[in-house]
């Protein structure tokens, strides 16, 4: 965790991320899943989502995700750049502001004929990397390998 951050601004904070990052999964889901027999969660029918409205919840999105990250480039300077989840958090906002620029400056037909639109769409899912900063999973996976590795192997 950041040694900045209290434990009530560190849950906040975890929250927040978690909760954006699964609107932005449940969006995505309920773009693609429009009209097929995938279009329920949990027995729950999804609203159905057009492609402004993703857009418009990706910009959104990507636009809080750039505050957070220029506020921790700016705290933590030359420790941050480079690090893996300065790159996620990059990711986290550069493509959902692509999408959301695409998007309204091409309109809804051209940015859907374009073959890549759908991969955009999708990369912009991988917000869920920003939780590892408060989950750690992907750490722990792989402190358990480097431990057991001779079972592995």
């Amino acid at each position: 965790t950041d040694a900045a951050l209290s434990r009530l601004e560190w849950r906040i904070a975890a929250m927040s991320t978690a909760f954006l990052a699964f609107l932005s999964f449940e969006r995505f889901v309920s773009f693609t899943c429009k009209d097929t027999q995938y279009g329920t969660w949990f027995g729950v029918e999804l609203t159905r989502c057009t492609g402004a409205q993703l857009a418009v919840v990706d910009g959104s999105i990507a636009c809080t995700f750039l505050v957070d990250c220029c506020y921790r480039f700016w705290q933590k300077r030359h420790r941050y750049v480079g690090t893996c989840m300065s790159l996620v958090d990059f990711f986290a906002w550069f493509l959902g502001i692509l999408h959301v620029c695409l998007f309204f400056k091409w309109g809804e037909l051209a940015f859907d004929d374009e073959p890549w639109s759908m991969w955009l769409r999708a990369a912009c899912v991988l917000r869920f990397l920003k939780l590892e900063r408060y989950l750690h999973l992907i750490e722990e996976m792989f402190d358990i390998m480097r431990r057991r590795r001779s079972i592995m192997l």
